[in-house]
C-alpha cells in the first residue's frame, strides 16, 4: 500500500501566495511611479538623449559626463540626460538636465518618488545661468 503524498500546510500556501502576488505588484511599480509623474514632464518635448548616469554612492561625476549635454551640438538640436544618485539611505533620486534648443540654461526635473524618507514628489526648475549641471546658478520654479 502506498502513503499518500503530504499535503502542503496551509501557512506554506499562504506564504507562496504572498510570494507571487508580491511579485506582480513588482512589475506594476514601473509604469506606477510614471503615472505619478507631473503633467509637464509627461508632456515635454523630445529631445536627443545623452548617455544615462548613474552616480555610486559618496561618488561624483566626472566632466565628461556633461559633454553630449553641454556641446554646440546640444545647443542647437536640445539635448537631455538623467541622472540617479542615490540619497544616504540608498534610495534614487532620479534628475533629468534639458538643454533646450537656442536656450541659455538648462531645465531639471528632479523626481524624489522613490525616496522612502523624502517627500516623494517632483520638482520642476529653470535655471538660466547654469553652466552644467554641477553649476547650475540661481534657479526658478518652471
Amino acid at each position: 500500500m502506498t502513503k499518500p503524498s503530504p499535503r502542503p500546510s496551509p501557512v506554506g500556501w499562504l506564504l507562496v501566495t504572498f510570494v507571487l502576488i508580491g511579485a506582480g505588484l513588482l512589475l506594476l511599480v514601473p509604469p506606477f511611479v510614471q503615472a505619478m509623474a507631473p503633467e509637464d514632464f509627461r508632456s515635454r518635448q523630445d529631445l536627443p538623449q545623452c548617455p544615462a548616469v548613474t552616480v555610486p554612492q559618496g561618488a561624483t561625476t566626472s566632466e565628461s559626463s556633461w559633454d553630449c549635454l553641454l556641446d554646440a551640438d546640444a545647443h542647437r538640436r536640445g539635448a537631455e540626460v538623467e541622472v540617479v544618485t542615490p540619497t544616504a539611505e540608498g534610495d534614487p533620486i532620479t534628475s533629468y538636465y534639458r538643454r533646450l534648443p537656442g536656450r541659455p540654461g538648462l531645465e531639471v526635473f528632479i523626481s524624489s518618488s522613490q525616496d522612502t524618507f523624502g517627500s516623494g514628489g517632483w520638482e520642476h526648475v529653470w535655471c538660466p545661468e547654469a553652466t552644467s549641471p554641477d553649476d547650475l546658478g540661481a534657479c526658478r520654479p518652471a
